[in-house]
């Protein structure tokens, strides 16, 4: 062999071997430690076990694949550490010194070995850091299965300056420039002087430096004119509250912006407070019982695509010539579940396999550096959906880049774009600094860059300080989402995207987080107004009525009956369901007197609140009453439970300032009463003391409830039409 031949295959071997070895054993970490199986902090470990036997082929297939990004990632860093030694020797090394300066070259194969391996670590060090000081959420649980990465989140998040966190995996990169301008200042080439050799290569530095940021997030927006009919944009942020635009503007000035320039509905109820059947009603204009969605997990048919979801905006505007999108994280998943009509579809999936593979990738702790940073600055995403998927990242600009991508694609044809956002929800995970803009930085209990598990509390001092902890790590979720949504707003408009656009801003529901005793989370169940009000804001060119504002309650089903008014698609809504707003608050009395309705989801998961107590009807709690479909792996409630879920529906009307509920049990139903307004929390029931108010909205409750052609009325109970 050759000597040029036999060096550089020295080269490869002793640069590529050491750092592919190190990437092997920071794999074989993150599968020995971090494996689990949970799905928003809640492990079953027989659902565990019985998955793992379904994909163990699917599970090795990923992991190998896994392994040999890894192994390739440690071979490339190894490679490069050995061309910067060298570049050392070149620039230092000259055999005349005579001062026993031995070159890297000239060490023992075990020396050079032991250098790479050193130089490998220290780099995935300074990557590890600066991904924990940006995404602490994801590294949060962490701590609890192998120490030092405790040990490294602490440094990276309280002992090092965020700017120099970030910084450190540049260190090698602004080495290797160094080096360059030392070697050009010391033999510059005929082109360039002595002098000017310095100056030439920083500045060429600084120009790739500026290249490379704006590769990164192209900004390609083209104006759209001359279309027959007007854009339409859903901006909606998971779980935000209505009352985070009246009493917090500081987390979400941007969205606060959009509703003074708009008009502002400041109390819009969802149907149901979860996001599947809530969306399904602002797209449709219906209410649950018309477009069939009732809870979280409807049964698909069988062997199929998923559930379609007729009648709704996607199919209406896309057959009007549309492009029709949806972009969305985590909590988006609900529009892969089904066939809603959309042409485009940016959001992860929800099925079992889906889930095995996001918990195959999250494990991967050493490999989030890359996936998190330099994959997504390069635009090489090959876990993209992965991460999508996952809860515990929640990065809004994701979506963000996304909804540009969607929106620069095709500017001849009008858009109807869905941008939701899923930073808000549980458990309320953001990337710096947005997790601790309303924290305190002094507070060091278990949930402190995000809530650690669903349904375990604390008591006293300790459950004080986290209750109002989460509520800092929720408004700074939200204020990420805002941000993103100033970004993406500011960037429709400077492209002229806004010229002919119709706006919604909102939510999908609200949450509860632990005020008036009512727990945390939202849909199981209806008392207080942290889940049940939502902002709705709404804005075209031309708007009649900007800066104004309504405090009488409209329902999200508002929303679809809004755009088909706008659009001139008819989605053929009953006449008790949504209505075009627009048109409806030149009628503000008739507004007014309008009854609003809504009913619960499933109890899947415990409720955080005794106030649940002896008020439910529950067949089946926890993963047991779920199931799937073999062939498509779609996750769905046992067709068993189908009838029970339906009987133990909770429902609601809110009308003439007062809030009736019909509460099923196994010992009858309660009808409770509350006045929203003057009693937030609905610890007042106002039954026994105003017996014709509550004559008065069983009427109407039952009207609507019995509109439901599957349900029938037995005594004082709402039973399955079927039902002996």
């Amino acid at each position: 062999m050759k000597p040029v031949a036999r060096r550089s295959l020295r080269i490869v071997a002793t640069g590529a071997l050491p750092g592919a070895l190190v990437y092997l054993g920071l794999c074989a970490l993150s599968v020995i430690f971090h494996a689990s199986a949970d799905y928003m902090g809640v492990e079953d470990h027989s659902v565990s076990e019985r998955v793992m036997t379904l994909f163990a082929d699917a599970i090795t297939a990923q992991q190998l694949g896994i392994l040999a990004l890894y192994v390739s990632l440690g071979a490339a860093l190894g490679l490069i550490g050995t061309v910067l030694l060298g570049l050392r020797d070149a620039v230092f090394f000259r055999p005349s010194r005579g001062r026993g300066y031995v070159p890297f070259w000239g060490r023992s194969k075990l020396n050079h070995f032991g250098v790479i391996v050193g130089l490998v670590l220290v780099q995935h060090l300074f990557m590890l850091i600066a991904s924990m000081a940006a995404y602490p959420a994801v590294y949060a649980f962490a701590g609890a299965q192998l120490a030092p990465m405790g040990w490294l989140l602490s440094l990276s998040i309280d002992l090092l300056p965020s700017w120099l966190a970030t910084s450190l995996p540049w260190l090698f990169s602004i080495s290797g420039l160094v080096f360059g301008a030392i070697l050009l200042a010391r033999s510059p080439p005929n082109w360039v002087s002595h002098r000017r050799a310095l100056p030439v290569v920083l500045a060429a530095g600084l120009v790739l430096g500026i290249i490379a940021m704006l590769a990164a997030r192209p900004a390609r927006l083209a104006a759209r004119t001359n279309h027959a009919h007007p854009n339409v944009i859903i901006l909606a942020v998971d779980s935000m509250r209505a009352d985070l635009l009246r009493d917090h503007p500081e987390a979400v000035p941007n969205l606060a912006a959009l509703a003074r320039q708009g008009t502002l509905f400041s109390r819009a109820i969802p149907t149901v407070p979860r996001t599947y059947p809530s969306w399904a009603s602002m797209l449709t204009g219906r209410y649950p019982h018309d477009h069939g969605i009732r809870h979280m997990f409807p049964v698909p048919p069988l062997h199929d695509n998923g559930l379609v979801i007729e009648h709704g905006l996607p199919e209406a505007l896309r057959a009007a010539g549309y492009r029709t999108g949806v972009v969305s994280d985590f909590a988006g998943d609900v529009f892969r579940r089904g066939d809603w009509g959309f042409e485009s579809v940016d959001t992860p999936n929800f099925t079992l396999a889906s889930n095995v593979a996001t918990g195959g990738v999250k494990l991967h702790l050493h490999l989030m550096p890359w996936l998190l940073g330099v994959g997504r600055a390069l635009g090489v995403e090959p876990y993209r959906e992965e991460l999508l998927a996952l809860e515990r990242l929640a990065d809004p600009t994701m979506v963000e880049d996304a909804a540009l991508d969607f929106v620069a694609a095709d500017p001849d044809r009008p858009f109807f774009l869905v941008a939701f956002f899923s930073a808000g929800h549980f458990p309320f995970a953001s990337p710096s600094p947005w997790w601790r803009k309303f924290t305190d930085p002094d507070y060091t209990g278990r949930s402190r860059y995000l809530k650690q598990s669903f349904g375990a509390t604390l008591d006293g001092a300790e459950f004080e300080a986290e209750k109002k902890h989460l509520f800092g790590l929720y408004r700074g979720a939200v204020a990420a989402s805002d941000a993103a949504i100033g970004r993406l707003v500011a960037a429709l408009k400077r492209g002229g995207a806004l010229d002919d656009t119709l706006i919604i801003v909102t939510a999908d529901h609200g949450e509860n987080l632990y005020e008036y005793g009512l727990g945390m989370g939202h849909g199981d169940h209806l008392y207080g107004r942290t889940t049940l009000e939502v902002p709705l804001v709404i804005d075209y060119p031309g708007n009649p009525d900007r800066a104004r504002s309504f405090e009488m309650p409209v329902s999200l089903a508002d929303v679809g009956a809004t755009i088909a008014a706008h659009t001139g698609v008819d989605l053929h809504i009953p006449a008790h369901s949504g209505v075009d707003l627009t048109a409806a608050i030149h009628s503000p009395a008739a507004l007014a007197s309008r009854s609003i309705f809504s009913e619960i989801d499933l109890w899947f998961f415990p409720p955080e609140t005794r106030r649940l107590d002896d008020k439910r009807i529950v067949g089946v709690e926890g993963f047991a009453g779920f199931t799937f479909d073999p062939k498509t792996w779609a996750i769905f409630l046992d067709k068993r439970y189908q009838p029970l879920s339906l009987i133990a529906k909770h429902r609601m009307v809110l009308a003439n300032g007062r809030k009736l509920l019909y509460v099923p049990t196994r010992n009858g139903v309660r009808w409770e009463l509350y006045d929203p307004l003057s009693d937030p929390g609905d610890a007042h029931d106002l039954a026994a003391k105003e017996p014709d108010k509550v004559k008065e909205l069983q009427s109407i409750l039952w009207s609507w409830m019995l509109s439901d052609p599957s349900m029938k009325r037995v005594g004082e109970f709402l039973l399955p039409a079927g039902t002996p």
